[in-house]
Formats: structure tokens, sequence, C-alpha cells
């Protein structure tokens, strides 16, 4: 079960906005800020993007002066004018509700892979009595418990920020996404006893002051301070601005910060690149001996013969550059630590060079070749390569070879191939790999990693060619449009284990070199599970398929089935069961089915592969849906 629950903020704040720049370590959230016409419209020059980037500019440094370990960013921006606009223009419950089930909002925050997304709009009016008041924010916040997010806090993660209310608003209700709570002093809906952290919440001093997601006015005239609560700090009206084990929401943010951090899978990449400290050199000039003139130059000695090196037949029509290391230049260090050197046996043919690739301090430290301009996107390849360990080690490491691709979408590897290296002998290790972009492509490297931190590797013969295809005349086939196609060759991506873990395998693929596998499955309707919110389309029919193998089992023949479960936004949920099958171990089985989008709005359309009976695992891999008439 998921609990829910909304928190309204009634506070006004000015403040300065300073640029600050990303620490190393710090989880990165990524925020999507949608706006009114009606927002644009008020703020002076109608300049709403010079406050947006105030908005951010005001989290990071609060998060710095806070010491907490996250940093906000702006991934995209843009104009909210829907048809029916009026159901958005005030800060409300009714209108966030909206804007969570709108299906133009999720297919943007899908888009950009937005963590958390904020719509600014008009602050709404209430009155009581004599007394006016207004409602500046209004945030969902993720249920949980003892550390850990229920399975859909992404689906919450969605805030409204009254234009009129300013910065301080904005990060209160996005740290309601990140869930965070109120004070102790005002706390409703008994929603401590569901958070994820009770102590994830503000702290204020009666007449003194008010931390980001504490109300100043619960405490008196309090002044609002540009702090989060943390006990270890002493800002707060020169005392401390938390209580230890009661109010400390910098320490809940820095230990979920990498959770809220993955609520979607990244699509901006960031592009910037650190500086350096502004001090510069001129290379020194070499030092030259004038050697001095022989009085006599008596029987000198003949020129030596020059010294040949081994080409090698195996080698002809390699992709890359210098392959066997005769020559240096054309491969670099990963994480510019290692060193690559050579080193040489003498063979009948000449001098036979073999790559040393030392002071690694990580496992992935190794030797890159950048080949952008020598493959092709969708052409099938084979790498190669000889690796082994160098000097006395008496265990086994693994070596691999991998290409890393860099696009508009993010940086993501094609592991190619892996084996077991012992010292001071080479092993052959070879692969295929076709590159599936999903933008335009930066960079293309091939890389050789994979020992023990520490370990030295030796590396020969890397070849790179091209698959040779048979021309074969064939039928052209009708060209399917997915709105969903994972191979899960870039990791799990927005998928969970409802009632289970779900993770990237290496043991069992189909068309790659990944799959998902799901375990420690507590019942048969455990399992995978993905939200298709903003990926399909309400009242259109749809067809999914996927590929599904068995792995630990204490039968040899389980049911699974795929069911869509449907939520609105008071919670209902319906189950739909759209494919129902038998298998067995030892073998990958199709899985398909058809059914219909309903028509209502929904909060969240979740697809779950479930059947099995508890505690058995399985393999999923190749899941499509695609529109169908």
């Amino acid at each position: 079960m998921s609990f829910l629950f909304r928190k309204k903020a009634l506070v006004l704040s000015l403040a300065s906005c300073f640029a600050v720049s990303a620490q190393a370590g710090e989880n990165v959230v990524d925020i999507m800020v949608l706006y009114t016409q009606d927002a644009v419209d008020y703020v002076v020059a109608g300049d709403i993007d010079a406050q947006i980037a105030s908005y951010i500019n005001y989290s990071n440094e609060t998060f710095k002066r806070s010491n907490v370990n996250l940093k906000y960013r702006l991934v995209h921006k843009q104009l909210f004018n829907p048809r029916n606009i009026s159901r958005y223009g005030k800060v409300n419950s009714s209108s966030l509700a909206a804007f969570a089930e709108n299906s133009e909002v999720a297919n943007l925050r899908k888009k950009y892979g937005a963590d958390i997304v904020t719509l600014v709009n008009l602050r709404e009016e209430v009155v009581k009595g004599n007394s006016v008041y207004y409602t500046c924010g209004i945030g969902y916040v993720p249920g949980g418990y003892n550390n850990t997010f229920y399975s859909n806090a992404s689906a919450n993660a969605y805030n409204l920020v009254g234009v009129e209310c300013g910065n301080r608003t904005f990060l209160h209700e996005s740290m309601h996404n990140a869930g965070a709570g109120h004070s102790k002093e005002q706390d409703d809906y008994n929603s401590e006893s569901y958070r994820v952290d009770k102590s994830a919440r503000g702290y204020g001093q009666y007449n003194r002051f008010a931390t980001i997601m504490a109300y100043p006015h619960v405490f008196g005239s309090a002044k609002a301070v540009p702090y989060i609560s943390n006990p270890a700090i002493y800002n707060c009206d020169n005392d401390s601005c938390g209580v230890h084990g009661s109010a400390d929401a910098a320490k809940h943010l820095n230990k979920m910060g990498d959770k809220v951090a993955n609520f979607m899978v990244t699509k901006v990449v960031d592009t910037s690149t650190p500086t350096d400290d502004g001090t510069t050199s001129e290379p020194e000039t070499p030092k030259t001996d004038t050697p001095e003139t022989p009085k006599s130059k008596p029987n000198p000695k003949p020129k030596p013969k020059p010294i040949s090196v081994c080409e090698k037949d195996s080698l002809d029509g390699n992709l890359l550059d210098d392959g066997d290391f005769n020559e240096s230049g054309a491969w670099e260090s990963y994480t510019q630590s290692e060193s690559i050197s050579t080193v040489y046996t003498t063979r009948d043919c000449g001098r036979d060079y073999i790559a040393l690739v030392s002071n690694r301090n990580y496992f992935y430290s190794g030797a890159v070749q950048d080949i952008t301009a020598k493959v092709e996107s969708g052409v099938e390849y084979t790498l190669s390569a000889k690796m082994g360990l160098s000097g006395n080690y008496r265990s086994r490491s693994t070596g691999s070879l991998a290409i890393q691709v860099s696009d508009s979408r993010g940086t993501y590897y094609h592991y190619v191939a892996n084996k077991s290296l012992a010292a001071n002998t080479l092993s052959k290790l070879s692969g295929k790999f076709k590159i599936k972009s999903r933008g335009t492509i930066y960079s293309v490297r091939v890389l050789a990693y994979g020992p023990g931190a520490g370990t030295d590797f030796y590396l020969d013969e890397v070849l790179l060619k091209k698959v040779e295809q048979p021309k074969v005349k064939e039928t052209p086939k009708p060209v399917i449009s997915y709105v969903l196609d994972e191979n899960f060759e870039r990791g799990a991506g927005n998928w969970f284990g409802y009632g289970s873990y779900a993770t990237n395998s290496w043991q069992y693929s189909t068309s790659g070199y990944r799959s998902l596998i799901t375990f420690n499955r507590s019942s048969q309707y455990s399992g995978p599970a993905l939200n298709l919110h903003g990926i399909i389309e309400p009242s259109k029919r749809f067809k999914m398929q996927a590929k599904l193998r068995l792995g630990y089992s204490l039968k040899n023949t389980e049911n699974v089935e795929v069911v869509l479960t449907y939520v609105n936004s008071n919670g209902y949920r319906k189950w739909e069961t759209v494919s129902a099958k038998k298998v067995n171990k030892g073998q990958w089985y199709d899985i398909e089915g058809t059914f219909t989008a309903p028509a209502y709005n929904l909060r969240s359309t979740y697809m779950m592969i479930v059947g099995p009976s508890a505690g058995t695992e399985y393999y999923l891999d190749d899941v499509k849906v695609n529109r169908v008439q």
C-alpha cells in the first residue's frame, strides 16, 4: 500500500541569489519547471527565465550553507498552456492532482528525465472570517518507512508554486517531493508516521527563527532563516538549526539524495568541464650537450641496421590505429591517471611490441581509442584483443572489452567480451557489437579494462573489423513505431521490483548483453513493474511483447502473467490481465498481448510481469509496446 499526503506552504520570501557549482560527490536532482501565462504576466518585465534561475540558485546556495550534499539542475523549462488551463491556474489540491495526471507533462518528464516537476502558477486566496490567507505552494510527499521510499515515490514528485511567493516556497515544495515534512508543531494528517524519516522535518523556536520546512507564523514573530534543519549548524539566531534525531532534514537529504536523483533516468548530459586552478606553465626547453669533436676518427663503427618490427597478417583490415602497439599516440588512458608503456620480445620477424597498462587506481582503469569516425550506427562489428596479467600474480582477474558511446541522450556501454586472465599469459577475448544510437552521436571509444585496482595488465593485437553480411534480397518489413523499446543494455531504467528486487544482469540476454532479473519475490503477484503513464495514450489500443526466461525455481513449469494496474487520483486500483502463459526452465519464451488504455484520467498505469511461485527468479528482456489499429 502506498501513502500520499498534501502539504501547503504559506510563506513569502525575498532572497539574494548566488551561483553555485557542483562539488565532487554531489547528488544531482534534475528539475523541470513549467509555468502558466499568468505567471509570466506577473513577473516584472515578463522575465520568467530569471525567476526560475533564481529558484535554482537559491536552492543550491541553501543546500551548500546547510551542509546538504545535493544540487538542483534545471533540465527543461517551458510555457504550460493546455486547452483546459483553468484547471491549473491556482495553487490548490485539485490543480496539483490534474497536473500530476496530465499526459503532456508526463511525456515531457520522461523526455528530459526530470526527477522533480514544478508548475509555477498563481497563489490562491483563502478567506476565513475576517482574515485573508494565501496558499503559496503545494506538493506531494512520497511515503516510505525505515529510510526506504515506497516504489511509487517517483510518481509523487510534483508540486505547484505561486509565482508571487518567491524562492523559499520553491525550495520548500521541492523538498516535500524529496520526502521532507513540516515542523513537529504543525505536522498534519499524522503524516510523520508514514514518512521515510520522521526526523526529516523543519525546525523553529518561538519568536526567534524557522528553517525552510517550518512555517514562521507558527512560531510567533520568528524570522525565516535560509537554512535546512541541521543540528550541527549554529547559525540560526546564534543557536542550533535542528535537533538530533528529531529535526534533521539535512541528514535525510544526504542519506536519500541519491534515491531522489534516480527518480527518473537521466537524459540531459552535463557537458560542463571543470576548470583548472588558473596556473599555467611553459614547457621546459630540453637541455642539449654539445659533444666534443674527437681528435681522430680511427675505424668508425658501421651504422646499425634499422630495427624491424613484426607485421602480423591477422591484423590486416584493422579499423583501429596501432592495434599492435608498434607506434605510440593512438591509445590514451581512460581515467587520465594510468600509464601506457610498451615492452617487447624479439622474434624472427623482429620486435613484437606489447602494451603495459599500469598505475591503475580502479578496476575500470584502462586504455581507450577514439573510433567515432570509423564506425556507423546499426552496423555490426567484431572486436578482439589479447590480454594478460603482468608480474607474478597468483590469483586470476577478469579482463574486459567494451565500447563507450556518448550521444545526446547520455553515455552508455556495449560490453563486448570478458575473460579470466592469468599472469604472464595472453588470452584472447572476442565478441560482436552493434551501436544503437538513441540520439546524435558525440563520440565512440574502444575500452580495454577489467583486472582489479592496482593490477597491471598486458594488451596486444586489438582488432576491430566490420562483419561482412551476405547480400540477400529481403521483402521490406513494415516499420513499427514503438512507444516503449527496452533491452536493458543501459541499466534497469525506471523499472522497479514490486514486492521483489529488480536489477540488471549479465547472466542471460537475447539481443544484447544484458537483461533484467527479478528475485526475492514475496508472492506470485510480485515482479518487475514499470509506470506507463506518459508512454501510452488514453483510449488507444496497444500491443506489448517481451521475452522471459526462468532462473532459480523449485518447479520445472511456472505460470507467467502480464497485468496492468490502473490507479486514479483517488487511489482506486483496477487490474487487467493482458497475457498468460506457461513456461519451462532453460529457454526464452515470447510473451505478448494487447490492451486498450482507459479513457479516464489516471495517476499511474503500472505494467507488471508476475505469476511464478514465490521465490522463483526470472529474467526479462526486449520489452516492447506499440500502437495497433
